[in-house]
């Protein structure tokens, strides 16, 4: 069917099951990046996030991850990217993922500081593109970093990666 009934689909899988963390990527990636409603997207996160908790699910931080990227990237919202960051940080904490509580407090920090910050962009576009198994997906995050000012590098194993020269920040 295309993308055409995502936000149908996800408004119903929020609604009834709004603790189905796995979920949220599917949903960030449909509704911000291929129907470009972040803001609906963001309203359906925060089901989850609202009744989420890391002791209900220990991915749970995932949520306020998506959520927060969304913010920065597609609606320009940096106090809620801020917020959805420092979320994500404390739920990640005593988990199995606790080692990226200081990634997630790192970039509420920078965006503080920074809130325009070419770096915290290009990473997000990292995430996104390193999180999706989705061509489209992959396309549009690869085009935002060369947008950004990245690079294409290949590694000796023939792996494609990115770099952002340190002048252009």
């Amino acid at each position: 069917t295309g993308y055409s009934l995502s936000e149908d689909y996800f408004d119903i899988i929020t609604r009834l099951d709004p603790r189905w963390v796995d979920i949220y990527l599917f949903l960030s990636n449909s509704l911000s990046i291929y129907e470009g409603k972040p803001k609906v997207a963001i309203e359906y996160m925060t089901r989850g996030t609202n009744v989420l908790a890391p002791e209900i699910n220990p991915k749970a931080w995932q949520v306020w991850r998506f959520k927060g990227i969304d913010q920065l990237l597609f609606v320009g919202d940096i106090p809620g990217a801020i917020r959805s960051h420092e979320m994500a940080a404390e739920w990640a904490d005593n988990t199995s993922y606790q080692k990226l509580s200081s990634l997630f407090t790192n970039i509420a920090e920078f965006l503080k500081t920074d809130p325009d910050s070419k770096l915290i962009k290009f990473n997000s576009w990292l995430w996104v593109y390193y999180q999706t198994k989705d061509l489209r997906v992959r396309e549009r995050a690869q085009q935002e970093i060369l947008e950004l000012g990245g690079k294409v590098k290949i590694n000796e194993d023939g792996e494609k990666y990115f770099v952002l020269p340190e002048s252009s920040d």
